[in-house]
């Protein structure tokens, strides 16, 4: 199953219980679904790299691509370029075992620390792509004392 079949199904699959979804198009490399209530565009992509030059009228826009270690890597090194972008997600599948994860980069950055952005999101790439979890970041000896002085004094 290619990825455009693959959306396809996933949106429909998606729109089961609400039923809005009226009609869909295709355009070379983007679906464009129209609803009730919206306009959403899926540009189906085999790498990120030149997901940015991509223009769209669609004030819902998705990306849908492989779970490669190339994608991740672009997502990583651009991911302030997406923040401003409300509506903007990411699909990352693995059609082996028709796994995915879905990201939104601005509401991401809400609820994650910068520190630890990178290891989520290698987390997440590590599940669908079976792959064992990304050990932590090595913390320094000072602040690992700090926590347990911390816990110490929540104790008493």
């Amino acid at each position: 199953m290619d990825l455009i079949e693959w959306t396809l199904i996933y949106v429909k699959n998606k729109d089961l219980l609400q039923r809005k979804l009226q009609s869909h198009t295709q355009k070379g490399d983007v679906l464009t679904f129209q609803y009730k209530d919206k306009i959403h565009d899926y540009v189906i992509q085999e790498s990120l790299s030149n997901c940015t030059q991509h223009k769209t009228s669609a004030p819902y826009l998705t990306f849908v691509c492989p779970s490669t270690p190339s994608n991740l890597g672009y997502i990583i090194k651009n991911w302030k370029t997406f923040l401003s972008h409300k509506n903007l997600n990411f699909i990352f599948v693995n059609p082996k075992n028709q796994d995915k994860w879905i990201l939104q980069p601005s509401t991401h950055h809400l609820i994650a620390d910068e520190e630890s952005l990178e290891l989520g999101l290698k987390s997440m790439f590590a599940q669908v792509a079976g792959l064992p979890l990304p050990p932590e970041p090595k913390r320094r000896k000072k602040e690992k004392l700090d926590e347990e002085k911390e816990e110490e004094s929540e104790e008493e």
